[in-house]
């Protein structure tokens, strides 16, 4: 258990160490990034089973999506209502990587929610990097 929670804590500062330059041109503080990242470490562990995060989205018939994370992306969108964060993950049993977005709101206790994930759209997502940096 200790391992593991270690592993997790250890990833993440290299996560947000590697994106320390974006800190200062977001205008979100070290803790507020902290928390927004481990809100979304906990929603994608708690909708995982076999090591693999089940996800319904837009599948009218309830069809789940097994997904297995890959890397969350360090940078951090603030929307009008909240933030965005992007992941990478592996689709189980098809080739190569898709990207979810992930849109979190505070709650008024200051805790971070997920409030809906979309399937994101990487070149989308590539435009906007490059007109932000």
């Amino acid at each position: 258990m200790r391992y593991g929670f270690f592993c997790t804590l250890l990833t993440l500062c290299i996560q947000l160490a590697c994106a320390a330059p974006s800190f200062a041109r977001e205008g979100i503080d070290l803790q507020t990034r902290v928390r927004l990242f481990s809100a979304l470490k906990v929603f994608i562990a708690r909708n995982s089973s076999d090591g693999a995060f089940e996800t319904r989205m837009a599948h009218i018939d309830g069809t789940v999506e097994k997904k297995t994370l890959i890397a969350l992306h360090p940078v951090i969108f603030r929307t009008d209502t909240g933030f965005m964060l992007c992941a990478d993950f592996a689709d189980k049993g098809k080739p190569g990587r898709s990207l979810l977005d992930f849109f979190l709101r505070q709650r008024a206790d200051g805790t971070f929610k997920v409030e809906y994930v979309i399937k994101g759209k990487r070149s989308l997502n590539v435009r906007l990097f490059e007109r932000i940096f």
